[in-house]
Formats: structure tokens, C-alpha cells, sequence
């Protein structure tokens, strides 16, 4: 099970195969629920005629790891599967793959292609091949055209679209090598729920605070050049399942906040203003989730049903073992981080101490885990791969 440690940690990170493959499945499987779920026979004609033919054109990449396709899976449990289809047909354009179909949407729909935003209603056209994109839509129909450009999609045209698009840019952020990260502004809601979930594709803003966009953009590619700092399988690693960021403002300066959930795959929401040391923390935390989520989705990690609730130390509170484990993954490889980031540059009192917290965090988490008996044979492979390399960086005693 060698390819366990490509999801394990960016430190244990060898190959690139794994990740297109299990990306590449996770679609297939997702397509394979949409079309035993499809009783409407217009619907079905899309999948038969449109989807599933792009299907079998589609490369295997890791860039089937989408939001588009998070929210196809969604849409399915909410039993709007004609969203579902639309959803998955847009996730494909990723991947670039040459298509046309033509939808009539009743209701107008939020959507979005690689970071791109906007609604599409009535009597939808999209045509595509691999450097160009056109959606027409609404009524009178307008078009909104993208191109293929240095590895992610650009808006063609100049000047606004029509209101009625309520479209929104994205903003890239550049560093480490990387320039197809994009950025979208969100606010999260204020109603006391414990897991702040985006909804993707983002509600539409009339303020679209490009102020704070711009600025998190900007932060996160000087995360992103922190992280090459750190050695050579970090960025291969992250570009594997990492996408986009949801960016939300922060109570205060450096203020940690951020989640992933496969509602959104390969995009994670984070508070900003942040240093980059603390942001680069950041994106090791939500990649190693987006690598747990994905591996888990297919392989399962843990039997829940054996050892109850346990004390998670990161979260403070009893947990089933999935979840401490979910967590002991973040905590380890943002141990190691703060390790090899130790030995390119000097770190601060300030990330001395978040360095020393991570470091208890993930040893506690390692101790309960390891007295747990609920992991199944690939969980096992997967925890002793974070907890050897963790013996190997001076985080746990040997």
C-alpha cells in the first residue's frame, strides 16, 4: 500500500500517479450515482449524449478534484439532480475537454468554471474545446466567453456583463511556481453552526471587496513561496488537490480560521489578513484534509463503531476516531512544516510557540490514535506513515 504515503504527508509524497488516479475515480463514481439516480428522460438523454461521452475523452488528472464536482455530489443528495448534471458537465471543463450541450434551467442557477462565478438561467448553450469556453445564456442571450491561458481560465472579453450574470473574477494568487490558485470574497454565516461549510459555488456579492481579494491573493502566493522554501515535495503535493480560497475577514490579525469538506473539493475557506509562515500553516492544514477526504472517500480509514468517542486535544472534545484522525493528519504535517521550515529560516517566539503547540498536538493525537483498535488496515498504513516521519523530524520520541 506504498500509494498511502502520497495522501499521508507532503514529507512522504513520492509519486505522481496516485493522485490522478483516485481523483479520476472519485468523478467516475460521482457520474455513476448521477446516472442510476436520473429518472427524467431529458436528463438522461444529457448524460447519455453529453456526459458520459466527455467522460471517456477526459484524461486522468488530478484535476477531476473540483467544486463543481462537490457540489454535483451535493446537489444529488438534495435530489436536484439537473443542478447535479450541470454541475458535473462544468466540472469536466477542468479537464478541457471538448464539448457542447444545451440545457433549459427554470430557475436561475449559480455556477462556476476554474474560479469564475456567475448565474445562468432560461434556454443555457455551452460550447467548448481545449482553449476556449462559451456560455450563452439568459434572455435576451448573452454570451460569456473564457480562454485557456498559462494553465487557467480568463475571461475573453472586455467590459461588464449584463447584471443578470451577477458574474465575479477571480483573483490568482502567484508564487512558489503556482499562478492557477484562485480567489473569491465570502462572508460566513452568523447563525452559531459548528461546521462554517461555503456554499459553492459562492452566493453572489453586490460588494465584491476587491480590496480584500487583491490582498488575499497576494498573502497566499507569499505563502505559497514560503512553502518552496520548505523543500521539493511540498508545492508538488499541494497542487494536487488544491484549487481555490473562499476569503473571509478575520476578528483580528493572524486570527486562524479555515475549513475543507468534500462540498467544496479542492477549495477551502480561510480568514484574512495572515503572514505568510501563518497562511502557508494554513494551506498544509486544509491540503491534508482535501488528501484525508479524498483517500477516505475510497478507502475506508476507520470503523467508527468500535472504540466510541475519543478526546480529540485539537478540538477539545470527544470524537469519534475519524475525526481525530482527520485531525491528527493536519496536526502532524503541520509539525513537520514548522520542522523543515525551522531549518530554512529562524522562526520567531511567536512561531517558536505555534511550532511547540503543533507539536503537542499532534503527539497527543498520535497516543490516542494509537491506543485506538477502530483503524482498518489502509488507516493503519496511513497513521504509521505520519508517525514514522514524525519520529524522523525529532517531533515524536522513537
Amino acid at each position: 500500500m506504498d500509494f498511502i504515503k502520497n495522501f499521508a504527508s507532503q514529507s512522504t509524497f513520492e509519486s505522481l500517479e496516485s493522485h490522478p488516479l483516485f481523483a479520476s475515480a472519485y468523478q467516475l463514481a460521482a457520474i455513476k450515482r448521477l446516472e442510476r439516480c436520473a429518472t427524467d428522460d431529458a436528463l438522461r438523454g444529457l448524460i447519455a449524449n453529453v456526459l458520459k461521452p466527455a467522460l471517456l475523452k477526459a484524461p486522468v488528472s488530478s484535476n477531476c478534484w473540483q467544486p463543481e464536482l462537490g457540489a454535483a455530489m451535493m446537489a444529488m443528495q438534495s435530489g436536484c439532480y439537473q443542478k447535479a448534471a450541470v454541475y458535473s458537465l462544468l466540472a469536466l471543463q477542468a479537464l478541457r475537454v471538448p464539448s457542447r450541450w444545451e440545457i433549459d434551467i427554470i430557475d436561475p442557477m449559480r455556477v462556476s468554471i476554474g474560479g469564475h462565478l456567475f448565474d445562468i438561467s432560461g434556454n443555457t448553450v455551452i460550447e467548448s474545446d481545449n482553449s476556449w469556453l462559451s456560455v450563452w445564456s439568459h434572455a435576451p442571450a448573452s454570451r460569456l466567453e473564457l480562454h485557456w491561458v498559462d494553465g487557467r481560465w480568463e475571461r475573453a472579453q472586455a467590459g461588464s456583463l449584463p447584471d443578470v450574470w451577477r458574474y465575479a473574477a477571480p483573483i490568482f494568487a502567484v508564487g512558489g511556481g503556482v499562478s492557477d490558485i484562485y480567489i473569491q470574497a465570502w462572508e460566513e454565516p452568523n447563525d452559531g453552526r459548528q461546521d462554517i461549510v461555503a456554499e459553492w459555488p459562492l452566493p453572489y456579492r453586490a460588494d465584491k471587496d476587491l480590496e480584500r481579494v487583491t490582498g488575499a491573493a497576494a498573502a497566499i502566493g507569499g505563502a505559497l513561496d514560503v512553502l518552496q522554501d520548505c523543500g521539493p515535495h511540498y508545492i508538488p503535493w499541494i497542487r494536487q488537490l488544491f484549487r481555490g480560497v473562499a476569503s473571509t475577514p478575520l476578528g483580528y490579525d493572524d486570527m486562524r480560521q479555515s475549513g475543507s469538506y468534500l462540498a467544496h473539493a479542492g477549495v477551502f475557506n480561510c480568514g484574512f489578513p495572515g503572514a505568510p509562515p501563518s497562511l502557508a500553516e494554513v494551506i498544509v492544514h486544509e491540503v491534508s484534509h482535501q488528501n484525508f477526504l479524498l483517500l477516505n472517500s475510497l478507502y475506508q480509514l476507520c470503523d467508527d463503531s468500535v472504540d466510541g468517542l475519543l478526546y480529540s486535544s485539537l478540538k477539545r472534545k470527544q470524537r469519534p476516531l475519524s475525526r481525530v484522525l482527520f485531525a491528527y493528519h493536519a496536526a502532524a504535517n503541520m509539525a513537520i512544516f514548522w520542522s523543515d521550515l525551522s531549518k530554512k529560516r529562524r522562526l520567531d517566539d511567536y512561531y517558536l510557540r505555534e511550532q511547540q503547540e503543533m507539536n503537542d498536538h499532534a503527539v497527543d493525537l498520535y497516543r490516542t490514535v494509537k491506543s485506538a483498535k477502530g483503524l482498518t488496515q489502509h488507516g493503519a498504513s496511513f497513521f504509521n506513515a505520519l508517525a514514522q516521519t514524525m519520529q524522523e523530524k525529532g517531533i515524536l520520541a522513537a
